[in-house]
């Protein structure tokens, strides 16, 4: 019985670090000028001043994003088609990228705070302030939840 339960761990293990492996194969670095151009122009006129630490395409067979780091720790993911999908920066995120509902709702009932990440999907925006709160909006910016 005891043997059977080592064999059963170790082939489990074996396949979990199968997958890790598998994963990491998956990204690759990429440079500036590989990145789509939606991508390209979008660090270009929200983080021209930031330099970049690295650059990657994780190739996913059903996906393709990419994700850039900058020297300060900001980091910015896009979709395959260069659009922006989430965005964080510990000084807090360009202000341009937050809907004007969302920034009047955050100046309004969190007053002090910055925005430090924005996610953005077909639905919804997630919202982390430097307080540590997470807030969720609709697409049209109406405020719907706290997420804990």
């Amino acid at each position: 019985m005891t043997k059977m339960f080592l064999l059963t761990a170790t082939i489990v293990m074996m396949l979990f670090t199968g997958n890790a492996t598998i994963a990491k194969e998956d990204d690759r670095a990429v440079t500036f000028d590989l990145l789509p151009a939606k991508a390209q122009q979008f660090i270009t006129q929200n983080f021209s001043k930031k330099d970049i630490s690295y650059a990657k395409q994780d190739t996913d067979f059903f996906d393709g994003d990419y994700e850039v780091v900058f020297v300060d720790g900001s980091k910015v993911e896009f979709k395959k088609n260069g659009e922006w999908k989430d965005v964080a920066c510990k000084g807090g995120v360009p202000k341009v990228l937050i809907p004007k509902k969302i920034k009047e709702y955050i100046a309004k009932n969190h007053a002090g705070t910055q925005i430090v990440k924005i996610e953005r999907n077909s639905k919804e925006y997630e919202i982390k302030l430097s307080n540590r709160n997470e807030l969720i909006f609709n697409y049209k910016g109406d405020f719907i939840r706290y997420d804990y």
